[in-house]
């Protein structure tokens, strides 16, 4: 959390892509207390902690838009075969017109 701001435990298991439990666990397993409600304050040292834990599962900027293109190519084809005439793309990244 490099710009010190708070956030909640919910918006922290999102990034991570982890559950609310699974966060929770954790950090009773290392002693730290939380009520466990997806609104808890998380204080920057226990982001800390889980980002060395759970930080490598986060999704950058780029992998976001990389999946949100392939989504898009998916329903390019999936639309482009139901309309006769139109050009989409195939999974293998292909051109293919349907006539």
């Amino acid at each position: 959390m490099s710009n010190e701001r708070k956030l909640r435990l919910i918006q922290v298991a999102k990034e991570f892509k982890v559950g609310l439990n699974t966060i929770t666990d954790f950090l009773q397993k290392k002693g730290i207390k939380t009520d466990g409600s997806p609104n808890t304050l998380v204080e920057p040292d226990v982001y800390a902690v889980l980002e060395k834990e759970f930080g490598g599962s986060r999704i950058t900027g780029n992998e976001r838009e990389s999946i949100r293109e392939r989504i898009s190519q998916k329903q390019a084809t999936i639309t482009g075969s139901e309309t006769p005439g139109s050009l989409f793309f195939t999974s293998s990244g292909t051109q293919t017109h349907v006539r």
